[in-house]
């Protein structure tokens, strides 16, 4: 009995020996092992979440594959941030320090992917007013197809050369479509 109360004691001690302290408060192993259960666990309840989400919404909605897999998107970001501030919480990470680094970061993605914010709100402009819906033949760019899929960035159209031609959002949006 000796032995294994000598191995509990171990365990229990490597399980709260301190990495760092914060403000008073300790972070241990135990802590860094919690947060990254949390993080792992996260994901495929997210995405239960998202199949779930997406079966009800095409069954009881009328709205288009390309909405409804964007409200799964949605979903699964939704619970996977979730999970990262718990994470944080956790490990007792400050959440202004967190916010802090996190909005400089942003500053600098902001400005090196304007054109990707600008494609994604054209997308979601596209699903929202509808003017080219899946199967419109359109002709944009100088290029001219079916359109095949309506995506956050993109909109894909199946040429009459047998090959798939991504057209940005902004574009169709833009510059003169013809319809």
């Amino acid at each position: 009995m000796g032995e294994q109360d000598t191995f509990w004691k171990q365990v229990v001690s490597l399980w709260e020996h301190v990495l760092w302290s914060i403000d008073g408060g300790h972070v241990t192993i135990g802590h860094v092992v919690v947060a990254i259960l949390v993080l792992l666990v996260s994901v495929p309840i997210a995405r239960i979440l998202d199949g779930i989400l997406r079966r009800r919404l095409k069954s009881e909605t009328q709205l288009n594959p390309n909405s409804i897999r964007s409200l799964g998107r949605a979903s699964f970001t939704s619970v996977s941030v979730i999970a990262i501030y718990i994470a944080i919480a956790v490990l007792r990470i400050p959440l202004t320090l967190f916010h802090f680094a996190v909005g400089g970061l942003a500053i600098g993605v902001g400005f090196g992917a304007r054109n990707l914010f600008g494609n994604v709100v054209s997308g979601l402009v596209l699903m929202v007013q509808r003017p080219v819906e899946i199967g419109d033949v359109i002709e944009s760019e100088g290029r001219i197809g079916s359109v095949s899929t309506i995506g956050l960035r993109s909109v894909l159209i199946h040429t009459a050369y047998n090959t798939d031609v991504f057209i940005p959002n902004a574009s169709i949006l833009n510059e003169a479509l013809i319809n």
